[in-house]
């Protein structure tokens, strides 16, 4: 180091005048080390690169700086031949020197340098050669996968098994689980998936409940029986909350566009129609009929607001009323004056019929969970993804995400959402046995 700043001070000497005819010229030399700007230079193979915006700390009136980056590079960005591109303070310098443990290289602005081999430290001398300044320089990289989705079990047996089939809710921040078998109904609340409560049992829903038709809706749990609409602030203690006279419930559908919304059958006649209510007290029953292929159970709903801004919810798959098992993906929007349905199987009608799936709005998509064909047979994908609100569906890149390899193919599982970018499923079956587990997912980034 010694014998480079000799040799930059006699250049820098020779600079400083030179004669001619007699005459001479002054040139002032430039005594600001100090680095301006720093960023890489863009790499077809990683196109991240180039975007890396960096932060320059100069610490002025100091010997020293630091660079570093002000958001980690994508993941997976190489960075152990990347070439700088800096500009100074001063015009010019004499020299920039990159030391690492792995190489020194002066840099003269189209070497590459390692900065995975760290520490990295560049040296800078002035162009007059009497200042030089050290920066210490940290690249960072993220180290986990952003579209990577990681899923785990967190619990293998919740509750006994035999002949039971589960709903899951998720009210006031803690996860409700009910499990019926026809003759009792129990419920399972924990806040942690991993932790599942004591059974406990819930007052007020009749002994036969069908569980998987229990519904939650903002600070409530509802359900339908008969004439009556039961509903629970608490998930264990249900109340009526109304009773019809004009119709009777056949089930509940989802709560849209701030009212809830129910098929029902007018009393004396077979039609269904909808009903809707603000608030479960009062209800106003549709004068429309719905068509013979209008799924009465076993489907999934999800709610969601379009990437045009309107609140918009889908209806997809189930059983009709007289057993047909359904291809039909029914979706309704609100364009601010009235309710437009639509049934896009017509768009994609290969897709085959399903029941027992589950729907969730999650990271700007749809995800779909398990179900059966009309055959009852469990179907060979255990999830499918939609990015275009339910027109299109494909399997998702294993590379980022799929179930574990213990996670067995299931048809009326449970699955939702919580505030912390969680996706929990619980329980599902198949012809010749019944799971009462659960798995919790997230991706990488829902929360970056």
């Amino acid at each position: 180091m010694k014998y480079i700043r000799i040799c930059l001070f006699l250049l820098s000497a020779s600079l400083v005048g030179s004669c001619s005819n007699g005459t001479s010229t002054q040139v002032t030399l430039s005594s600001d080390p100090n680095i301006a700007s720093f960023a890489f230079q863009a790499q077809d193979s990683f196109p991240g690169l180039s975007k890396g915006v960096f932060v320059i700390d100069n610490h002025l009136d100091a010997d020293t700086g630091d660079i570093y980056t002000k958001d980690s590079l994508q993941y997976g960005t190489r960075i152990s031949a990347v070439v700088p591109r800096i500009t100074f303070s001063g015009s010019q310098v004499a020299s920039a020197v990159f030391y690492t443990p792995c190489d020194t290289v002066s840099f003269l602005g189209t070497d590459t340098i390692d900065f995975s081999c760290t520490p990295v430290r560049i040296s800078v001398i002035s162009q007059d050669v009497k200042q030089e300044k050290w920066y210490r320089i940290r690249v960072d990289v993220h180290q986990v996968d952003p579209d990577l989705y990681v899923w785990r079990r967190s619990a293998e047996h919740i509750y006994p098994a035999e002949g039971a089939v589960q709903k899951l809710c998720r009210l006031g921040g803690q996860y409700c689980l009910y499990v019926g078998n026809g003759i009792t109904t129990s419920l399972y609340r924990t806040a942690d998936p991993a932790d599942w409560h004591t059974a406990l049992a819930p007052s007020g829903l009749p002994a036969t409940c069908r569980v998987r038709d229990l519904m939650q809706a903002g600070d409530s749990i509802y359900y339908a029986d008969g004439t009556r609409l039961l509903a629970s602030g608490d998930g264990l203690s249900f109340a009526p909350l109304f009773t019809a006279t004009e119709f009777a419930f056949v089930n509940l559908l989802f709560r849209y566009n701030n009212l809830l919304w129910a098929l029902v059958r007018a009393t004396g006649e077979p039609q269904l129609r909808l009903a809707s209510s603000p608030d479960g007290t009062s209800w106003t029953m549709q004068q429309d009929t719905l068509p013979a292929d209008f799924p009465v159970s076993d489907y999934a709903t999800v709610t969601f607001t379009s990437v045009s801004g309107r609140p918009r919810a889908m209806l997809m798959g189930g059983y009709t009323a007289d057993g047909r098992a359904l291809n039909t993906r029914w979706n309704v929007e609100y364009d601010g004056s009235r309710y437009r349905w639509a049934d896009f199987s017509v768009e994609q009608p290969s897709f085959g019929a399903l029941t027992g799936i589950s729907l969730v709005r999650y990271n700007n998509r749809l995800l779909l969970f398990g179900g059966a064909d009309d055959q009852g047979r469990v179907r060979d994908y255990t999830l499918m993804e939609s990015v275009d609100e339910g027109m299109n569906w494909y399997v998702p890149d294993s590379a980022h995400n799929r179930m574990p390899d213990i996670y067995g193919a299931r048809t009326e599982q449970s699955v939702v959402t919580d505030d912390n970018g969680n996706i929990c499923i619980v329980g599902g079956r198949t012809r010749t046995e019944i799971f009462s587990d659960a798995y919790v997912g997230r991706l990488n980034s829902i929360n970056w």
